[in-house]
């Protein structure tokens, strides 16, 4: 499964897999027992607001705190947090004091140490992978959070919480303090050897010269929340001046609206327009998870053979027939396909981007440029659900599939046509070229020069600096 990626990598991508196991768990268990303790809707919607504020009050937060502390120990820190926030809320069941507002209050923790873990993970691959493997890299690792978030996590959760109610909690507790051990283990020793087996001396070079700079240099005081929002201002104002991300992260916010205002009438659409019932639709949505899970897989391939310009322009073209389809169909075999293709493309979009972004953003600025984009991405999902909420009340249940199938189309003809002017007419990110022969001018008084010397002048490699392209 892991075939041809290093093994430090394998041990990440474990410890993601059971830390988004331990995350689904929650997402089914956590509602229901709060669903126990209080019937009230208001009290029941505000689980889901305390586990999805974090991705708009930390995001750029948690980016500062990625680049500022040694990765290795905030991730293995943010997994035993949460086990023992976890251990906390197994102690209030077991001796009969919880209660919603600390319920809630742990939830929102709980998210917030999830916000900065996966920015983390994202910018620690191309400390371990090369860049030429990034894709893959970056499938695998979402087709392990589907498999966590959407598959075996919710599924355990719910038998769990139907054993015992404070079992699935235990198990949640128990997944992520093995995260941490297996972060450990995964990035165990000096930065400057976590590339040992990846990226190749180079990398490791750096973070030695970079670890040798920062011991020798004055302690500087630490910044207080002045200090932070100004770090967190670096990374908004790289992002939005480097056209290429803009874009990516204007697209990917863009296809997160229509799948957040998709998320929000499918249960709608399945009852009135498929006529399913409750074992139909958790058969619909396992359909649409298996599509992210697929991508996970084969993205790698696929950019290998269809470059960044093919892959973006595929997965945005994607999410355009699955709009339409939803707006036209009826047919349940149909909206399946259509949902396996959106989930897809959304894996395999997420997956080239992402690549794009490690391999580009300097060192220095990786977390706060990726917390921004994830900020900008996944702050779009709860305005698309709220946007369909109204339009369905206004103009019916299927006006979001209508301007969505409108709205990603040319999307997809943007990509396609304005590649070349930003930045996205290349393949796959690969490793850093040679830089190029310089010329060399012959006095005609001077010798003949050696003839593999001439040879090898001509033949030298040419690059195009990928900030000219993307300026």
């Amino acid at each position: 499964m892991l075939s041809r990626l290093p093994g430090r990598y394998g041990l990440l991508w474990t410890a993601s897999l059971v830390s988004c196991v331990g995350d689904g768990v929650l997402l089914t268990a956590g509602p229901l027992l709060v669903l126990s303790l209080n019937d009230n809707p208001t009290v029941v919607a505000g689980a889901q607001v305390a586990v999805t504020l974090p991705y708009l009050l930390l995001g750029l937060v948690g980016g500062v705190a990625v680049d500022r502390f040694d990765r290795r120990r905030l991730m293995a820190g943010l997994d035993f947090v949460r086990s023992a926030l976890l251990a906390l809320v197994v102690f209030s069941l077991l001796v009969g004091v919880a209660r919603i507002p600390l319920l809630l209050v742990t939830l929102f923790l709980l998210a917030a140490a999830d916000t900065v873990f996966r920015t983390a993970v994202q910018t620690t691959l191309p400390l371990l992978v090369p860049a030429e493997r990034l894709v893959r890299a970056n499938g695998r690792l979402m087709a392990a959070e589907t498999l966590g978030l959407e598959f075996i996590g919710p599924a355990l959760g719910g038998l769990l919480f139907a054993a015992a109610v404070s079992l699935p909690f235990v198990v949640d507790g128990v997944s992520f303090a093995a995260s941490g051990l297996l972060v450990l283990l995964a990035l165990a020793g000096p930065r400057a050897t976590w590339a040992a087996d990846g990226p190749g001396a180079a990398a490791a070079a750096d973070a030695a010269a970079a670890d040798a700079a920062a011991k020798s240099a004055p302690r500087a005081p630490r910044p207080g929340i002045r200090g932070v929002l100004r770090e967190a201002g670096e990374g908004l104002r790289w992002m939005w001046r480097e056209a290429t991300l803009r874009f990516l992260a204007t697209s990917s916010a863009t296809i997160n609206f229509f799948t957040g205002a998709t998320n929000a009438v499918i249960v709608l659409y399945a009852h009135d327009v498929l006529h399913l019932g409750k074992a139909g639709f958790g058969l619909l949505l396992s359909c649409a998870a298996a599509g992210g899970v697929l991508a996970g897989f084969v993205s790698g391939k696929i950019a290998d053979r269809l470059g960044v310009r093919g892959c973006l322009t595929l997965a945005v073209g994607l999410q355009a027939v699955d709009q339409t389809v939803l707006l036209l169909a009826h047919d349940r075999v149909l909206t399946a396909l259509a949902l396996t293709c959106s989930s897809f493309a959304v894996v395999q979009f997420s997956s080239v981007s992402l690549a794009l972004r490690q391999s580009t953003i300097p060192k220095e600025l990786l977390g706060r440029v990726t917390s921004v984009y994830r900020m900008l991405a996944w702050g779009s999902l709860p305005v698309g659900a709220m946007t369909a909420g109204l339009f369905v009340g206004w103009f019916g249940l299927r006006s979001t599939f209508a301007l969505g199938a409108v709205a990603l189309a040319v999307l997809a003809v943007l990509v396609l046509t304005r590649a070349a002017a930003l930045g996205l007419e290349m393949p796959v990110p690969a490793a850093p070229a040679a830089p190029p022969a310089v010329p060399v001018t012959v006095p005609t008084t001077a010798p003949p020069a050696d003839p593999q010397t001439e040879e090898a002048a001509a033949t030298g490699p040419a690059r195009t600096d990928r900030r000219q392209e993307t300026s």
